[in-house]
């Protein structure tokens, strides 16, 4: 059998995902210049900030408390500011999209 049919895992969450989607969301809103915002690039935005952002899983309703406060911490929140922002800059400067267009 499976490993991942053995355990119920479907509780094991990564909270800063979830914070850093919405950071991303929060600062395209505002990007002050032309950015793409097609499916490729946002994604490969979200992917460069997430892999780049300290993960804080969690798998009970004790850890979701726990992991919710180290996210509230303001020096968590700047620097997942910052590795948002850089993220969007770095994809800004070099879609994946437009390498692979053909026309």
């Amino acid at each position: 059998m499976a490993f991942m049919d053995d355990y119920d895992l479907e509780n094991l969450v990564n909270e800063t995902e979830e914070f850093v989607l919405a950071e991303l969301g929060r600062q395209l809103e505002s990007y002050p210049g032309e950015i793409c915002k097609c499916n490729d690039c946002v994604c490969d935005m979200a992917t460069l900030a997430l892999n780049q952002a300290p993960p804080k899983y969690r798998w009970t309703i004790m850890g979701h408390m726990y992991t919710e406060s180290s996210l509230n911490d303001e020096n968590f929140k700047k620097e997942i500011s910052r590795i948002v922002s850089q993220a969007i800059e770095k994809v800004r400067k070099n879609p994946a999209h437009t390498a692979l267009d053909t026309n």
